[in-house]
């Protein structure tokens, strides 16, 4: 916040050198015009120019320092108090309560922790209640082998009788399609991917017995900068 200010001078002894009575011979041995004069040099020719260069630095000091008040005084209103921001350096535990609300790292952290994935922290209970339904179908395709249907929304399970296999859907032409569906896996079934799915990492994600996934499929069309169209899968574990 910085204001660049004028320097105010004084009278220097260099100033007043030879100025005035100072030094003259007694009796001075000039008229009393020039006597009048001399005693007048010191305050018109040295005092009054002094004065007025500081009246001026003054006013203009003035006038920069109340336009900086003002700008500060217009800015004022647009900060927040101390006590409703979060710091950087911030070391106060904190926990945000409302959907626009900060978050701290530890804060995301232990919910990660707690949940074990961070995907889980967004499925709604709308895909809770379709994964529930998962429990109570089961797939008993030829070699435990499933394809969805494009466009199609499913459930399933994959129990110890089950060795599933997830195949890709089958050809969409030229339609941006999707579909989802949920894969519930018993504490002794096991389940893996086909071939032909594309995943966004190039990893395929493990899925794990005693768990339940979402699973989104989307197919991409043939286009001039792909020409090969394909199937993509996103798979969130949220149990």
């Amino acid at each position: 916040m910085a204001i660049q200010m004028t320097a105010l001078t004084g009278v220097s002894q260099q100033d007043m050198q030879g100025k005035g009575n100072v030094g003259r011979p007694n009796p001075p041995g000039v008229s009393p015009e020039e006597m009048q004069r001399i005693l007048d040099e010191l305050p018109r020719e040295v005092l009054a120019p002094a004065i007025s260069r500081l009246a001026t630095a003054q006013n203009d000091n003035n006038t920069r320092l109340a336009a900086k008040v003002n700008e500060l005084s217009n800015s004022i209103p647009k900060k927040a108090e101390k006590a409703n921001v979060l710091e950087k350096d911030n070391v106060t535990p904190y926990t945000p309560r409302k959907d626009y609300h900060p978050a701290t790292v530890r804060h995301v952290r232990e919910q990660i922790e707690a949940h074990g994935l961070s995907d889980q922290l967004h499925i709604s209970e709308e895909e809770r209640k379709l994964g529930r339904l998962a429990e109570k179908i089961s797939v008993s395709a030829p070699a435990g082998s499933f394809t969805p249907a494009p466009g199609a929304d499913f459930a399933l399970t994959a129990d110890s009788d089950v060795a599933l296999v997830l195949n890709p859907p089958g050809g969409a032409g030229g339609r941006f399609l999707s579909m989802r569906g949920f894969l519930s896996i018993g504490p002794e079934g096991s389940a893996d991917w086909g071939e032909g799915i594309m995943f966004a990492d190039g990893k395929k994600p493990v899925l794990a017995a005693g768990s339940c996934y979402l699973l989104e499929y989307f197919y991409h069309p043939k286009t001039p900068e792909g020409p090969a169209g394909g199937w993509s899968v996103r798979c969130t574990r949220f149990q």
